[in-house]
């Protein structure tokens, strides 16, 4: 079960007790292949995690691949279209007070990406292409 709107942001930058003492239990979380996971856009976000050290291999559900591989002809697969098509959710009007614009919109794009990726690998099995979802690269 997905519940909604539950998702965390961590900054790096002006974490607490610093930088590495943030990235080293999310490094490990994201490498725990025991752990499923979905991202939205697999590609940049491992460019990204790389560049700071951390690596995450086993990754279930790639919602803009998924969604990709269900209408190829689409010309837009923002994950906010993906969410609000899949589930219903509805991007946040406002800002929370004590967030900044760039942290609710990464923890809400997150919040999405779990929502969406089982609706829409249930799709992919109803219609017969996971063989080609799963050795996608």
């Amino acid at each position: 079960m997905v519940l909604r709107g539950i998702s965390y942001y961590i900054d790096f930058e002006n974490f607490a007790e610093g930088r590495e003492k943030a990235m080293t239990p999310v490094g490990d979380t994201l490498a725990n292949v025991m752990l499923k996971k979905a991202v939205y856009d697999y590609k940049r976000n491992y460019a990204v995690l790389k560049k700071i050290g951390i690596t995450s291999d086993v990754i279930e559900d790639d919602t803009m691949l998924a969604a990709y591989l269900l209408d190829p002809s689409r010309n837009k697969y923002e994950i906010e279209a993906l969410a609000n098509e899949a589930t219903g959710a509805e991007a946040s009007a406002s800002i929370p007070e004590g967030w900044t614009e760039n942290q609710w919109r990464t923890a809400e794009a997150a919040d999405f990406t779990i929502q969406t990726a089982p609706v829409l690998r249930k799709r992919i099995f109803e219609q017969g292409i996971d063989k080609v979802y799963r050795e996608m690269e």
